[in-house]
């Protein structure tokens, strides 16, 4: 269908320039290879082909047709398309909700939902659920709108709210569970914030004022649900992410230094040989 008013959705503040936008179809060609660090929660509808995906922690898994994979922020993962695929991703730039009678966090806890269910969470595993009919509608209408050439930010948040209200309505909490489980918590909401918001801060500290938090309650918080300190999940994060940057791009060290606030190359090599173990010309050489 021709998209009606076209020059008013391009100049309205709610049209996304994004090279990344909230919602995006993607064609893979066969024997691409990628690798990629994930900034935000992402899911990923795939409706044609195989992908192998290489996610750390995880066994290799190869994706096809039908499936969804959930993709949680600040992981990194690398891929190789097996064939010719074509896929969807959600971007999910807020905290996820399933719908207002259901909270997110209880899965959390979905022992206690149903004490008499036999129902043994699955944790080491990657995120994956089967693509029902009614999940198939609704990706299949998100493509067609995609290429009539709608690219509405708020179109896409109430997309990505009606997949999760589907989530809702037509998968077990048991399923649910499993495809989420990798960001669950106590407080997700308080959990997600933080995994979507520390790259922006440099301390602790400056963590905790953003969500209008002292930092000793923070802490408590945060050791509660992450069961480590704030200042190590951030380190190793911090140290994570620099790896990543040094193996999957060809920035020179001086500008990946500039970027993640070190006064000169000096102080970032002390630091990625403290914390990775390696110079960055070592970690660079690992990928050659």
């Amino acid at each position: 269908m021709n998209l009606l008013y076209s020059k008013e959705h391009v100049s309205c503040f709610n049209y996304s320039h994004s090279t990344k936008p909230i919602i995006e179809e993607l064609n893979i060609n066969a024997q691409e290879k990628e690798s990629i660090s994930i900034n935000t929660n992402e899911i990923v509808f795939f409706l044609e082909g195989k992908l192998r995906f290489i996610f750390k922690g995880f066994p290799e898994y190869i994706a096809t047709k039908g499936e969804i994979v959930f993709l949680p922020a600040g992981g990194h993962f690398s891929y190789e398309a097996l064939s010719d695929c074509i896929i969807v991703i959600f971007r999910i730039h807020k905290p996820m909700k399933l719908c207002t009678t259901f909270p997110i966090e209880k899965l959390n806890n979905i022992k206690n939902i149903d004490p008499k269910n036999q129902y043994k969470p699955r944790t080491e595993h990657l995120s994956l659920l089967q693509m029902n009919p009614r999940v198939w509608y609704l990706i299949y209408g998100v493509r067609d709108s995609l290429s009539d050439g709608l690219r509405c930010v708020q179109f896409f948040e109430l997309k990505i709210q009606e997949f999760f209200l589907t989530l809702r309505a037509y998968y077990t909490k048991e399923e649910i569970h499993d495809f989420l489980y990798l960001v669950l918590s106590g407080d997700t909401a308080f959990s997600e914030y933080i995994r979507l918001n520390w790259k922006e801060h440099r301390t602790v500290g400056e963590l905790a004022q953003s969500m209008n938090m002292a930092t000793k309650a923070f802490t408590l918080k945060f050791k509660d649900i992450f069961k480590t300190s704030p200042y190590k999940w951030m380190l190793l994060g911090r140290a994570q992410l620099i790896q990543n940057e040094i193996l999957t791009s060809n920035k020179p060290f001086k500008q990946i230094a500039a970027e993640n606030n070190f006064v000169d190359v000096s102080q970032f090599s002390r630091f990625c040989k403290k914390h990775l173990g390696q110079s960055p010309s070592e970690i660079r050489c690992k990928k050659i």
